[in-house]
């Protein structure tokens, strides 16, 4: 079968991200004999080349959508509108079905599935699903009984597609498919899969509804020949490992670091997340000899009324371990807050800024968040539900947004805008906006300046505070 798919995401917020989940499945699709082409909207100022390009022979249309919306209480912006319309246009010139997928999908199934009028859902990984639905349409069966897959008629529950087995997995090659440079010059890096799964049970979270409670692990080497193919392929030597969490479980983050260590890849490792419930004592510094140059925190909080509030599973003194190993090391944090979760109030806010202020390295950054989405099969849900916000859980395919009602937002933003003011590692959504930023990243990567580039941050909040004064 000749299968056309396109990704939508054109978010360049913090950074442009490249279309790994897309490529994973086309290549999972191309292995399976069918002919694949791909196209990529990141860069694409206009839609109507989408419509000229699917007038070419095809007989089926694969849409990923990798978010609902962009998560901004402050800049708040649905991504659905984009993605009906695309499939409206599509409707317009073509008759083979549609089949809509990507991280959106496992967070609210049928409603986005109705909503933006596509043929068939997969929900969760589409390597395998996909496939045996594009068997199914090719025998001219009904593939809404294939595990993972969906339609309209499909009643929920639906059946979640099995965890795929990670030792089949392909690699996904983005750049055979698509120039990598635009999304380098941008400080997007290559992302790296070391596992999928999340056993975490954070209040706010999707991953578990995405790709399931089971860690399951990559093979170490077969990480490191991955990452050999993409340096000597594409010339790339900056990745980042996109999993929810990379330090757990712990034994597999060190022997991962370790391998690449013994096979002296020369490469660089940026904003891979770390999760302050354990790391350990070893892994900062095997971390460094791997190539590490940064990583992300979503510590959310460091008030331990909070913590518990959001069931990050680990109060702030982890937190202040964390800071304190990756300061030895010379490692650079981002590090990411959620203010206005259950149980926040004037105080809790108080001690996550002493926590920025006392805790974090001189070198390291701190983005706070105002307010939590609120997802569909979430204990956010359940929250909202209890506490009167929402009413049913349909409302929540658009941005619904919790703010604990123990917190005056306009006290919060104040108090936030003082502490940029007295700390310049701090900043928020309001800054990342700024129409400088995308200009910055492009200079700095023309320049040949090394990464991470967040690391300027403090110093434009700095030139930003004398201009408003």
């Amino acid at each position: 079968m000749k299968i056309k798919l396109i990704s939508t995401n054109k978010e360049k917020n913090p950074y442009p991200v490249m279309p790994i989940g897309m490529c994973l499945v086309g290549e999972a699709t191309r292995k399976a004999g069918h002919q694949v082409e791909m196209y990529d909207m990141t860069f694409q100022k206009k839609q109507h080349c989408i419509s000229q390009w699917v007038e070419t022979p095809h007989d089926v249309i694969g849409i990923s959508m990798r978010n609902l919306d962009n998560c901004d209480a402050l800049f708040s912006t649905s991504f659905i509108p984009g993605v009906k319309k695309i499939i409206a246009d599509i409707r317009g010139r073509s008759s083979a079905p549609i089949v809509i997928g990507g991280a959106a999908m496992g967070v609210a199934p049928h409603a986005l599935l109705q909503e933006v009028g596509a043929n068939y859902g997969v929900v969760g990984e589409g390597e395998v699903a996909f496939v045996e639905l594009l068997k199914h349409l090719d025998r001219g069966d009904d593939p809404s009984v294939v595990r993972g897959v969906i339609s309209l008629k499909t009643k929920e529950p639906y059946r979640q597609v099995e965890g795929l087995d990670m030792r089949e997995n392909v690699w996904a090659r983005v750049g055979d498919h698509f120039s990598v440079k635009p999304f380098l010059n941008c400080e997007g890096v290559y992302p790296l899969q070391s596992k999928r799964g999340c056993a975490l049970k954070c209040v706010y979270c999707t991953y578990v509804n995405i790709e399931g409670k089971k860690y399951r692990l990559r093979d170490p080497k077969d990480v490191v020949e991955e990452i050999t193919d993409i340096r000597d392929r594409y010339n790339v030597h900056e990745f980042e490992f996109v999993d929810s969490t990379f330090n757990l479980p712990a034994r597999h983050a060190m022997s991962l670091c370790r391998e690449i260590v013994r096979s002296q890849l020369n490469v660089s490792f940026f904003g891979s997340n770390i999760n302050p419930i354990h790391l350990d004592s070893g892994l900062p510094e095997e971390m460094v000899r791997a190539g590490f140059r940064s990583v992300t925190c979503t510590a959310e909080s460091a008030s331990d009324r909070v913590l518990k509030g959001m069931r990050k599973g680990f109060k702030r003194q982890q937190a202040v371990q964390v800071a304190k190993q990756f300061q030895q090391v010379g490692l650079r944090v981002f590090w990411m807050f959620l203010m206005g979760g259950p149980g926040e109030n004037q105080d809790t806010v108080e001690e996550t800024l002493e926590f920025i202020h006392r805790e974090t390295g001189p070198r390291d950054v701190a983005l706070i968040i105002y307010g939590i989405r609120v997802y569909p099969n979430t204990g956010m849900e359940t929250v909202a539900l209890e506490e009167g916000l929402i009413q049913q859980r349909k409302e929540l395919l658009w941005p619904v947004f919790y703010m604990s009602p123990g917190l005056e937002h306009g006290w919060l933003k104040k108090r936030i805008n003082r502490a940029i003011r007295e700390d310049p590692r701090i900043f928020t959504s309001n800054q990342a906006q700024s129409a400088f930023i995308p200009l910055a990243q492009r200079t700095l990567s023309w320049m040949k300046v090394k990464r991470p580039y967040w690391r300027f941050l403090p110093t434009i909040n700095r030139v930003m505070n004398i201009y408003a004064n």
